[in-house]
């Protein structure tokens, strides 16, 4: 099979991707407001004296994260209607950012870490008003600066996929091509007085790019994308970005919603819908990326009271050896506030932060 034409059409319907498509019309035309994490009352630069993070964190459907090793925080941003608040972690407190130049509002962004530059890199998504957009941002860990402005860029809007490629020393972006059913791969070019995004001619695909998920594999030294195969179909496809085309490894793959990589075992970690309860927190259907193939891991048995949650994200907490997963308790509600779980993973099974 050809990865820049494959035979089964790509669709991705898990997460909160395809859902955040149709919520913002819906937001746009009622008017109705998601709210974010209750507002701190200290900033980033206070270390000593943070807040216990909520226990019930309330975030806008469609915010970006991503780890920030240099500034030993995680950093998220945005969602729908959030006024453009940035959000730091630092181990189990939130703290509210105060930047002097901040992104505008969105939702549907994609962030990564850029080990070069040591910022967090901030692409696309749709603003408030509703407009897609191709600008990219970067967070210094004080500060969100403007990279380029979008001309001649990648296509506008979200569900795009960014990673860095450690083999390559380059962030990877994979959008939304000129249709809805096509995507393009696109890498930054990080020059002192010309840094922007170059489309790689090999790199189209014929399927969506919402509901993939993208990480780099260091068992096979490139970027893991990992699709839907079928409209809820339950299988996935995994490619390997080998520089210059996206190279299929496998389309025998399990149903994920988010993956990351685990420092402890030194593999990639992938997770689909779970389950939630008080006294056993999360379980989740995990399976470890073996550089060709998917093993499933042996977790404990949701208890009888769980209920079932939407995993939007994981990031890779390096600097503290841990994963981070965030998730739905509940799906989206337009016109209600989304309480947001924050989980780590301790090796078998998913633990409440905090």
């Amino acid at each position: 099979m050809d990865a820049e034409h494959p035979t089964a059409t790509q669709h991705g319907a898990r997460g909160a991707a395809l859902t955040l498509v149709a919520v913002a019309a819906v937001v746009a035309v009622a008017g109705v407001a998601f709210s974010l994490l209750p507002h701190a009352t200290t900033t980033a630069t206070i270390a000593p004296t943070l807040p216990p993070i909520s226990p019930d964190p309330v975030v806008g459907l469609g915010f970006s994260v991503a780890a920030d090793p240099a500034a030993n925080a995680v950093v998220l941003f945005g969602g729908l209607n959030s006024k453009a608040r940035t959000w730091l972690l630092f181990d189990q407190h939130w703290v509210q950012a105060y930047p002097r130049t901040s992104p505008p509002d969105r939702s549907g962004a994609v962030a990564a870490y850029d080990p070069a530059t040591k910022v967090v890199m901030l692409f696309g998504g749709t603003l408030a008003a509703g407009s897609a957009v191709n600008d990219t941002w970067a967070w210094t860990g004080s500060n969100w600066r403007r990279l380029d402005s979008g001309t001649n860029g990648p296509p506008p809007g979200q569900g795009a996929q960014m990673a860095w490629d450690v083999a390559a020393g380059e962030m990877v972006l994979v959008t939304i091509g000129e249709t809805a059913n096509s995507a393009e791969t696109w890498v930054w070019t990080d020059r002192t007085s010309d840094s922007h995004w170059q489309r790689e001619p090999l790199g189209n695909l014929a399927g969506s790019v919402f509901g993939d998920v993208m990480a780099y594999d260091p068992s096979t030294q490139a970027v893991l994308l990992v699709s839907p195969v079928t409209p809820d179909g339950g299988e996935t496809l995994a490619m390997a970005w080998d520089g210059r085309s996206w190279q299929i490894l496998t389309s025998h793959g399990p149903d994920i919603g988010a993956m990351a990589y685990y420092t402890p075992d030194r593999s990639l970690l992938a997770c689909g819908l779970a389950t939630y309860s008080e006294t056993a927190a999360v379980v989740s259907d995990c399976w470890e990326w073996t550089g060709s193939t998917w093993l499933q891991k042996v977790l404990a048995v949701p208890p009888p009271d769980s209920k079932q949650i939407i995993i939007e994200t994981e990031v890779s907490d390096t600097n503290n050896s841990r994963l981070i997963m965030f998730g739905w308790l509940i799906h989206a509600i337009p016109g209600q506030p989304q309480p947001l779980g924050v989980w780590t993973w301790e090796g078998r099974q998913w633990l409440p932060l905090g």
